[in-house]
């Protein structure tokens, strides 16, 4: 099998990327790059790394690169694929059928919308039809996004594929509920202290009173 120098070829893209941009009058701002750690080994298949260098390719099979650019005061983030066998796709992730045939060949599309800042839309689809919506933070949901990739190339039907984003939604929800559960706890604490702060300040200014009232007697 031929051997694919990912650092070299993510490099070669990003530097590609820059020429694009200059001919349609686009800002260059950087290249996000995000892996999955382990390379092919399917043990590590769900532990995704992101980077602004190229050296976290030097040991993957395969990477995703994110194009961040500005023109009018609007960002926009565009995608580039790294296969296995070197080949570089656009604002796609695929996975070609492995060699037991238990997955089929998918081609997922990724598109990004700005909100504000950094917090975007980014929407995944299948054959132009939507599947998830990730919002917030672009790198956080890119990596989200990327993540559950990984666990869809192994979906062999339909059913499977859906119940696969199903579970990772509704794990989304415990996740922001247990979130929002641990500020609020943090918020009660605060007000808790800020209200013991006050107590405490009142009984200082209670005893300095009475400390003066005595002191006339």
């Amino acid at each position: 099998m031929h051997f694919v120098d990912l650092v070299e070829l993510a490099t070669y893209c990003q530097e590609k990327f820059k020429e694009k941009l200059a001919e349609i009058g686009r800002e260059y701002v950087k290249t996000q790059f995000f892996s999955r750690s382990g390379g092919s080994n399917i043990k590590g298949y769900d532990v995704i790394i992101t980077s602004s260098t190229t050296h976290i390719f030097e040991q993957s099979g395969e990477g995703l690169l994110v194009h961040v650019s500005k023109m009018d005061g609007t960002t926009f983030l565009d995608f580039e694929y790294i296969k296995v066998d070197g080949s570089v796709i656009e604002n796609e992730l695929c996975h070609t059928r492995d060699s037991l045939g238990r997955a089929p060949s998918r081609r997922y599309t990724l598109s990004a919308k700005q909100i504000e800042g950094t917090q975007f839309v980014i929407e995944m689809s299948l054959d132009s039809v939507p599947l998830i919506t990730f919002v917030g933070n672009w790198e956080d949901q890119v990596l989200k996004a990327y993540k559950l990739f990984h666990h869809l190339v192994f979906a062999r039907t339909d059913i499977e594929l859906h119940y696969i984003i199903e579970a990772y939604e509704q794990d989304e929800r415990i996740q922001n509920l247990e979130q929002a559960r641990i500020e609020n706890e943090c918020i009660s604490r605060i007000l808790q202290n800020e209200i013991d702060q006050y107590k405490g300040l009142l009984y200082d200014i209670k005893n300095l009173l009475n400390s003066k009232s005595y002191s006339r007697n």
